[in-house]
């Protein structure tokens, strides 16, 4: 359990890094991520078993061939992450998987785009009912 504990830690940090290209899979919110090993791991979410309401986050190990090496859960490996790093692995999971999530749909681009093309709006004067609207600069924004 110690290198499973270790591999969690490693795909949490290099995620948080951006180290890791993560794409979508044929399978809608599942994400993957190969190595050069001939190994991939891919992250998805289930429905919790423990807890109503609520997801766990799983980490799975294929090789080579497809096949199923290993799987492991937050639920798994919480306490010996929790007593090896004084972390919640299902803080690190959570973050690791929205992380994966938003690289492999390309969520920062698509703001990027958005952003760029309202701002084109931004000088341009059009008539109608909300034009009076103000709205705070855009470094006043919340997100």
């Amino acid at each position: 359990m110690d290198k499973a504990i270790l591999l969690i830690r490693h795909l949490v940090e290099k995620t948080g890094t951006s180290a890791i290209q993560w794409e979508e899979t044929e399978s809608e919110g599942e994400f993957q991520a190969s190595f050069s090993s001939a190994y991939s791991v891919r992250i998805e979410t289930r429905e919790s078993l423990s807890a109503e309401d609520t997801v766990d986050y799983v980490v799975s190990i294929f090789n080579a061939d497809g096949k199923l090496v290993e799987e492991l859960s937050d639920v798994d490996v919480a306490s010996a992450y929790q007593r090896a790093y004084n972390a919640s692995a299902f803080e690190g999971m959570r973050a690791m998987y929205e992380a994966a999530r938003r690289q492999a749909m390309g969520v920062d681009e698509a703001l990027d785009a958005l952003i760029s093309d309202l701002s084109k709006f931004e000088n341009s004067k059009t008539s109608g009912p909300d034009t009076d609207v103000e709205f705070p600069p855009e470094e006043d924004l919340p997100f």
